[in-house]
């Protein structure tokens, strides 16, 4: 399985569909839930970015691909950055369009990253006023893991410790 995670924004790469929700637009599914067998649960997206509805059989892992995030594609709870490192987070899609200017998000005030700002609805922005403004996406940093050994484990600690399996 692919290193998907939950808020991946995918679409199928040999045009097949949700046969569910085939006559509504769907275009897209966003992953809601990855249980611990690694199986994930998912929603419908139309070309708009509207949930259609929940799913979780139509699509498999050789058939999707993830979808490049865009100014014109952005979730709730992402953030953008303006030149100046200061962020707004997305709090809200009010439209979508591939238009620029019909593209319009509520957004956080800005500040650094997770302060009280960032949690506060400050005003509406379309994409163009973002790229007006010289925002582009804040790609999140990937998780890196650190692999020690028993010993380093201890040292840290600062005591012996035994792994339970």
């Amino acid at each position: 399985m692919p290193n998907y995670k939950v808020g991946d924004v995918l679409k199928p790469i040999d045009g097949s569909m949700c046969v569910t929700y085939e006559e509504q637009n769907a275009v897209a599914i966003r992953i809601t839930y990855i249980n611990s067998d690694g199986n994930y649960f998912y929603v419908i997206l139309s070309k708009e970015g509207t949930v259609l509805g929940g799913c979780s059989h139509c699509f498999k892992d050789d058939n999707l691909t993830l979808v490049a995030k865009t100014l014109n594609t952005l979730q709730v709870g992402d953030y953008v950055k303006n030149k100046y490192g200061d962020y707004r987070r997305v709090l809200a899609v009010l439209s979508r369009s591939d238009e620029d200017g019909l593209c319009v998000y509520v957004l956080s005030g800005d500040g650094k990253k997770y302060s009280d700002n960032i949690a506060k609805a400050y005003s509406t922005w379309t994409v163009y006023d973002l790229k007006r403004l010289g925002y582009s996406i804040e790609e999140p940093t990937p998780e890196t893991v650190d692999e020690l050994t028993m010993e380093e484990v201890c040292k840290a600690l600062g005591r012996v410790v035994k792994i339970k399996k």
